[in-house]
């Protein structure tokens, strides 16, 4: 893994996104023109196929089936389409933190979003009695719950997934989704602290969080639940709905797979991002930063109390080569603002820690001068 950069591109620790080998990058070129979704080219078949069935490994979700999609936002659209259509109900259930696909999903397919707030004094997890009032009120119109595995905005885990009301409402055919388009990745990934995605109906995740291109996710679903896309004008493939998909992100994946030593090596890999993200934490924490949360996966979120703070120190840290994201989380009864350091393998491992820690040194210098002082 090769990323040169110079002084005019920041070190970027803002997007969450992965990194592809150059023998991956090229092999996506030589499959960018040939279409996924081509249900007669018996090669995009089976790479199609073993990009389906890896994630369903890599997930322990062995009832599940594949839907290829462009990205995780339509994959998220399309899960609440086929929950709309199976239910026959016309609300859907997240929280302030689901990411912003699922609002615009919900727009898009008339659906109506109940929106609950996470609670700051529970790390930013429901608690059950909201979930219950919810259902109380809504329970009968739900059509969906979404639970993300690795939010955006903090990159922890939305634990509700697993409350007993949540259970009792899939027993009565309501739909739940895990969003880990993130998380799925990093959290299924790591050796030491492995992280269980909850038995659902559908769970979308994004390769290109962790390593390979942009250009194609995947929506799993429970069997049963996926309608055959029919094409009249051509054989489509079975594994999507689209007409048109290039195979060059898939090909890229798979090789850069191959490279970093397959799920050995991309097993180490996510465990340094998350030990990165670990130790990133504790040295803020010693240089006096506070922090939202502690990072569970590879994202550390910083509480700035303000976003004129936010502002001028993404701004401070931009003028010295490194590139953070924001963060924004709007509840009813609160406004949390500040920044996030994301750890994911688009920075060279070699330079990771080092880099990190020069990252993190310069918000302690910015920050105690003038915020904490």
């Amino acid at each position: 893994m090769s990323l040169f950069k110079t002084k005019r591109e920041p070190y970027d620790f803002s997007q969450i996104i992965g990194s592809c080998t150059e023998a991956g990058r090229k092999a996506g070129v030589n499959w960018d023109n040939v279409n996924l979704a081509d249900g007669s080219n018996k090669k995009a078949q089976e790479l199609a196929a073993y990009f389906i069935q890896f994630h369903k490994n890599l997930l322990a979700a062995p009832t599940l089936d594949g839907l290829l999609e462009p990205n995780a936002s339509y994959a998220n659209q399309r899960t609440l389409e086929l929950a709309r259509d199976t239910t026959g109900k016309n609300k859907v259930l997240c929280t302030n933190l689901s990411h912003v696909s699922i609002e615009r999903a919900c727009h898009a397919l008339r659906l109506e979003a109940i929106v609950l707030d996470a609670s700051p004094e529970n790390n930013y997890q429901l608690h059950e009695d909201q979930i219950q009032k919810a259902i109380a009120e809504h329970g009968k119109d739900i059509a969906a719950i979404v639970a993300t595995c690795g939010t955006t905005q903090l990159g922890h885990i939305e634990r509700f997934a697993e409350f007993d009301w949540i259970k009792q409402l899939r027993s009565e055919g309501i739909w739940l989704h895990i969003d880990a388009a993130y998380g799925g990745y990093i959290g299924s990934m790591q050796i030491h602290n492995k992280i269980k995605i909850p038995s659902a109906d559908s769970i979308t995740i994004d390769p290109y969080k962790f390593i390979g291109k942009p250009g194609v996710a995947l929506l799993l679903v429970e069997k049963n639940k996926i309608p055959i896309p029919t094409v009249e004008y051509y054989t489509q493939l079975q594994y999507t709905f689209q007409t048109t998909l290039p195979a060059g992100p898939i090909a890229a994946w798979g090789q850069t797979v191959q490279d970093q030593g397959h799920i050995s090596g991309l097993r180490e890999i996510a465990d340094q991002c998350v030990e990165i993200a670990r130790q990133s934490a504790a040295e803020l924490g010693r240089r006096g930063v506070p922090l939202i949360i502690l990072p569970e996966l590879s994202i550390v979120p910083i509480d700035l109390c303000s976003k004129e703070r936010v502002d001028y120190l993404q701004r401070e840290l931009s003028e010295n080569g490194f590139s953070v994201g924001k963060v924004h989380i709007k509840g009813k009864e609160y406004e949390t603002h500040g920044i996030r350091i994301v750890v994911t393998p688009k920075v060279n491992p070699e330079l990771m820690y080092g880099t990190a820690y020069r990252l993190v040194r310069k918000i302690g210098e910015v920050a105690n001068c003038n915020f904490y002082s």
